[in-house]
């Protein structure tokens, strides 16, 4: 066999297997689309549903942030700061008062904090208050104590950020 005849047949081949190998037929490609529209069908509503109590969550959390923040400064600077809730406007913020005690100015150090529009939330430890509420930590790290409740707009109940008077704990429920 001379060297140009195995050059012939290598090409040959080669030109064989390049024919053979040109891409995915139809079938093969309806088979993956409908694998991949399956696959979505079935993880669509698990994602709604974790984008959904993830707003709630993430409402609980801030306000639960901003108040251990205004108890820690209120302990740091030794004066009194509050946490003031907009409730109707679903927003709040941080203010520090004149004086360890009994302050009668309140100044504002940070920014509205917009909750997201899907949410709902009430004051008192039966969720049914609609009123403005200021949660006050003092210097000694104590409070006035709180109760808000982070809820769908159908009033279901998904969290309750509680302020505990004596101590100014503040944990999730």
């Amino acid at each position: 066999m001379t060297l140009l005849s195995k050059y012939a047949k290598s090409l040959k081949s080669a030109r064989v297997k390049l024919v053979e190998a040109e891409g995915f037929s139809i079938v093969e490609l309806l088979v993956v689309v409908a694998i991949i529209a399956t696959i979505a069908a079935v993880a669509l509503p698990s994602f709604y549903t974790w984008s959904t109590t993830l707003k709630y969550r993430d409402s609980a959390l801030g306000l639960s942030s901003r108040c251990k923040l205004a108890r820690a400064t209120a302990v740091t600077k030794n004066i009194q700061t509050r946490i003031e809730l907009d409730v109707d406007g679903k927003q709040y913020r941080m203010a520090e008062g004149d004086s360890p005690s009994s302050s009668t100015t309140w100044t504002s150090v940070s920014p509205w904090v917009a909750i997201h529009e899907e949410v709902s939330w009430h004051t008192g430890t039966t969720c049914n208050g609609t009123a403005d509420t200021n949660i006050t930590f003092n210097p000694n790290g104590s409070s006035d104590g709180a109760v808000v409740c982070i809820e769908t707009v159908s009033l279901v109940e998904e969290y309750r950020v509680v302020v505990t008077t004596a101590s100014g704990r503040v944990r999730i429920d």
